[in-house]
């Protein structure tokens, strides 16, 4: 991938980010507002903050698994199960790459 295609890419996932971040401040000024005048109503839209919360981070996820080369991810996978073996399965990929 070219340098131009890479910065690209990178303005495209800054202006996505960007309005979802922007979407869920407006949720939760929305939540805040509501807060008093009706609670119940206040509830709704703060379970929407979150299920746009839970989307923006799903997403954040998703494209950094894209843009992460593919030696990571198997990197990545181990180091969900404790924080000892990331750190030995780390030492061992920083062996294996550069000998």
């Amino acid at each position: 991938m070219e340098i131009q295609e890479k910065n690209q890419d990178l303005i495209d996932l800054y202006n996505d980010f960007g309005q979802s971040i922007a979407a869920l401040h407006i949720q939760l000024q929305v939540t805040e507002k509501l807060w008093i005048v009706s609670p119940e109503q206040s509830q709704e839209s703060l379970s929407e903050a979150f299920k746009l919360s839970a989307s923006l981070m799903s997403e954040v996820r998703e494209r950094v698994r894209e843009m992460e080369p593919s030696s990571l991810s198997s990197y990545r996978i181990s180091c969900k199960t404790k924080r000892d073996d990331c750190k030995h399965d780390s030492l061992e990929l920083i062996n294996q790459n550069y000998p």
